[in-house]
C-alpha cells in the first residue's frame, strides 16, 4: 500500500484454499446439497484513488484464477469471474455527497441444474448513482439508483436479478 497527501494505491496478492466447501445444488423443492472436496482462489487485486477539492476517484480490479475439485475432476469454480472492476467519482459538499459507480463483472461458469450441463454466464457492466444529504446532525437522507440503464444481466443461472431501482432512506441517529 502506498499513500502520498490525497493519492493511494495499493496491490494485494491472495491465494485462498478452502476444503469441503458445501453448497446448494439444484432448485427448490428438490435442491440438495454438494460437497466441493476443493477449492482454491487466487488473484491479484489492485486499488487507487485520488481526492482532490470536494472530488474523489476510486477504482478496483480484480484478476482471479478460481477453481474446485468435485469427485476428482478439476474445473473453474461456478459464478467466479476471471475478471472485476469498479470506478466510483463522488463530489463532496457542505452537507452530503453525490456519486456515481460503474461495476463490472466478467463471464463466469454455472451449471444448469436440470439438464446437468455447464453454462457461462454474461459479462456485464452496472451502473449506479446516488447522493445523501445532512438534514441536521442526527437526520440524513439518501437516494439511490441502481442498475441505471436497466441492464438484463444473470448473477446465478435462470435467476433473475432487479432491473432499474431506486432507494430513499431516512436515517435517524439516537
Amino acid at each position: 500500500e502506498y499513500r502520498h497527501d490525497n493519492y493511494y494505491t495499493s496491490a494485494t496478492l491472495f491465494n485462498q484454499n478452502t476444503t469441503n466447501l458445501i453448497r446448494s445444488v439444484g432448485t427448490w423443492p428438490s435442491a440438495q446439497l454438494q460437497n466441493v472436496d476443493d477449492a482454491e482462489s487466487r488473484g491479484l487485486e489492485l486499488n487507487t484513488g485520488i481526492s482532490w477539492q470536494q472530488s474523489e476517484l476510486s477504482a478496483a480490479i480484480t484478476w482471479l484464477d478460481a477453481n474446485e475439485t468435485v469427485a476428482a475432476v478439476e474445473r473453474d469454480r461456478y459464478r467466479v469471474p476471471e475478471l472485476a472492476a469498479h470506478l466510483t467519482g463522488s463530489y463532496f459538499y457542505s452537507s452530503g455527497r453525490i456519486w456515481a459507480e460503474a461495476q463490472y463483472q466478467g463471464e463466469r461458469r454455472d451449471l444448469n441444474w436440470a439438464l446437468q450441463q455447464d453454462v457461462m454466464l454474461d459479462a456485464y457492466w452496472l451502473f449506479n448513482l446516488g447522493g445523501s444529504y445532512e438534514v441536521s446532525d442526527d437526520l440524513s437522507l439518501s437516494a439511490r439508483i441502481d442498475n441505471l440503464f436497466d441492464e438484463e444481466y444473470e448473477e446465478i443461472y435462470s435467476y433473475g436479478t432487479l432491473g432499474r431501482t431506486g432507494t430513499v432512506s431516512l436515517d435517524w441517529r439516537f
